[in-house]
Order: structure tokens, then C-alpha cells, then sequence
């Protein structure tokens, strides 16, 4: 924040501010500049070389921050120099693709000392989605406010620190409970459905504040399990989150977006030595596989219904769906990441051939379609 800041004002004082304009009758134009008077000017001049700490401390702050990063936008990857920060780069766009290679350089001298069962989940414990609850959210709000020994678990659970004080050595179903505390996530002892209806509740709230300023549909076009999706199978209900999008509406490839949500376990398999990029890309295969069998959806003996027919029927009625993973350290699936997210910070990236490209029926793959269109 002190380097970026302090080089827009140097800038500012090298070349003057852009003003922005008022109305459309107004005489300056996007390009043009105001230049300030010398008494504010004639301190930045000397920025390279002056004495004062506050420059001191920037072009030493700076360097290092610069050192290893490539500037953005460039074919052929340019290192960083202190001019080129200060005075030609986009400032935020810099400053993002600086962080980013810090965090890839710190990865790489951290990720071999890691212990392999803190490697397998480390990419699901960077999720925001749990840090900034721990650590940004407002406590006057006395629904934001965790028990002593709440905060203690969730604090050593996002951290993979051993829970402590330590939970018993067996589960009531009668395997053991691993230091971290993981098996839950797992098992079928312990019902996960309070939890799952704590998401879906956040999921619903999330889309009836946004949807309505991003799209045609409204507050009522949002609703909550809602039954009747299927002709036969009328109490199966596919959407966690239902969205009836409006029939006029011209930014959309189908009626209605179906949301399921689904905690997924963590994943189990023994990883032996592998690079953070590959565990992201097996953590990756982890949530599509779950959000796969989504897709694919349950036959209904009770109403004699396949799975094909099922999948015909949402694809007859152009509704899509959307299956949304959530792993137990907060990180989305590819899905859920890119709807919410958007493409470019989804944490994920991922095209509908990853799923359609699996042995499965025609109904199934061309669901798959419809719910991936690129609108």
C-alpha cells in the first residue's frame, strides 16, 4: 500500500493529475491534465536520489518488492525496475502481478519443507473463503462473533495445526480420527446437514442481493428447493438455489439455473512428490469429479424415473444446472468459482469438455452443454 500510493504521487507530480469529468458538457476532456504548482511538485522531483527517509525507505521497500516480478502485459517477460514501477507500468495491475509472484516465489521455497499431509490440502487452505471471516469480519456484529473454543478449532483447522485440546483416537463408527480432524468431513456418523443448509442459505441470500443488479430477474424470480421441476418426479428437488430467469430476457441461454450444492470430503489419496501446481491440478480433478456426478443425476425409482430422462427433461425445458462444491477448508469447485468469481479470479479454469469428454449418456453430456453455455 506505501509503495503504491507513494508512486502514484510521484507520477502525479512528474506528469499531473487526470481529472474526471463531471458531466458531458464539461471542457476537460479524459486527456487532459492538471499540473501542480512547484512548491508541491519540487519535493518528488529528486525521488531517485533524495535523502529524505521517506524516499529512503521507498526505493529500499520497492526493490525489494519488485525483485523477481516480470511486468504485466508483455510477450516476452521484462523484469520490474524501479523507473518502470514508478513511472510507465499500470500501478494496479503491477501491484497484483507483483504479489502474485511473491506468493509463487514464497511457494517455492516453502512447498519441499511442508510435511506431505499439509502438501495434499494446502491449496484448499489458502481459501479466503475461510480467512476472511477469522480475520476481516466486523465484531460489532454479534453474529460475527465465534466462542472462545469456536475460534480456537476454526483457527487451528485453517492453519492444519494439530486440533487441540485432541479429539478422542476412534469415531463411533470405528475408524480413527486423524489429528486434524478431517474424518469428519467424511463420516456418515456425523450429518453434515445443518452445514450444507447453512451454504445453501448463504448461496440464496447472495443471489437475491446480486442477481437483481446484474441480470432481468428479481428478488421473486429467486427461490429456496423449490419442488416441481420435474414432470413425474414432482417432490425431487435438483436445486439447492432455483432462478427463474425472465422469458424476455436477452443475456441468457436458458429458462432456469438450477444450484446444487454439495460439501465434498477432503481428498484422501497418498500423494507422493509433487509441485504445488500438481496438487492444485489433483485437488482440481477432486471437485469436477464430484460436480460430474452431479451432472449425472440419480435415477427415482419411486417415480420410475432414469437418470436420462431426467437430464432430457431439464434439457427440454432449458434449464441448466449448476453443481457448486465446497470442500471442508472453504474452496470452491471450478463451477461455483467461475459463476461467482468470474472468469479471470475464478481458482479454477476449466471447459465444458473436461466433463463431456467422460463415458456417459447423450442426455447427460448434453446437460452438461446447456449448463456450461458461454452466456
Amino acid at each position: 500500500m506505501f509503495t503504491a500510493t507513494l508512486a502514484h504521487s510521484i507520477r502525479s507530480t512528474k506528469f499531473g493529475l487526470k481529472p474526471q469529468t463531471i458531466n458531458v458538457h464539461s471542457s476537460l476532456t479524459q486527456d487532459t491534465l492538471i499540473h501542480l504548482p512547484t512548491h508541491i511538485t519540487s519535493t518528488f522531483k529528486s525521488w531517485k536520489t533524495s535523502s529524505l527517509h521517506v524516499f529512503q525507505k521507498y526505493r529500499q521497500l520497492t526493490n525489494q518488492y519488485i525483485e523477481g516480478a516480470s511486468m504485466p502485459n508483455h510477450q516476452k517477460p521484462q523484469p520490474f525496475t524501479l523507473d518502470t514501477f514508478t513511472l510507465q507500468t499500470p500501478i494496479r495491475t503491477s501491484t497484483k502481478q507483483i504479489q502474485k509472484s511473491i506468493c509463487v516465489n514464497r511457494l517455492k521455497h516453502i512447498w519441499p519443507r511442508l510435511p506431505k499431509d499439509i502438501q495434499k490440502q494446502f491449496p484448499s487452505t489458502l481459501s479466503t473463503f475461510t480467512s476472511i471471516p477469522l480475520g476481516q469480519s466486523t465484531r460489532t456484529d454479534t453474529t460475527n462473533r465465534f466462542s472462545t473454543d469456536e475460534f480456537r478449532i476454526y483457527l487451528q483447522r485453517k492453519l492444519r495445526l494439530p486440533l487441540y485440546p485432541p479429539p478422542p483416537t476412534t469415531c463411533t463408527c470405528g475408524n480413527s480420527i486423524d489429528k486434524f480432524g478431517d474424518h469428519f468431513f467424511t463420516c456418515k456418523h456425523h450429518v453434515k446437514t445443518a452445514l450444507h443448509h447453512r451454504m445453501r442459505d448463504s448461496m440464496y441470500t447472495v443471489c437475491q442481493q446480486i442477481l437483481p443488479l446484474i441480470s432481468d430477474a428479481t428478488k421473486e424470480n429467486i427461490h429456496l428447493e423449490l419442488p416441481n421441476i420435474f414432470d413425474k418426479a414432482t417432490q425431487l428437488r435438483p436445486g439447492d438455489v432455483v432462478i427463474k430467469h425472465p422469458l424476455n430476457s436477452t443475456t441468457e441461454a436458458h429458462q432456469t439455473t438450477l444450484i446444487d450444492i454439495t460439501l465434498i470430503a477432503p481428498y484422501k489419496a497418498h500423494i507422493t512428490d509433487t509441485s504445488y501446481t500438481e496438487t492444485a491440478a489433483i485437488m482440481q480433478k477432486h471437485h469436477q469429479d464430484q460436480e460430474y456426478k452431479k451432472f449425472k443425476i440419480r435415477d427415482h425409482p419411486p417415480s420410475n424415473s432414469t437418470s436420462e430422462q431426467l437430464a432430457q427433461e431439464l434439457i427440454t425445458k432449458n434449464h441448466r444446472m449448476l453443481p457448486f462444491t465446497i470442500d471442508h477448508h472453504g474452496m470452491l469447485g471450478p463451477i461455483a468459482s467461475e459463476f461467482l468469481l468470474g472468469q479471470e479470479n475464478s481458482t479454477f479454469k476449466v471447459s465444458p469438455n473436461e466433463y463431456e469428454n467422460r463415458s456417459t449418456s447423450s442426455e447427460v453430456k448434453n446437460l452438461i452443454s446447456l449448463s456450461m453455455h458461454n452466456k
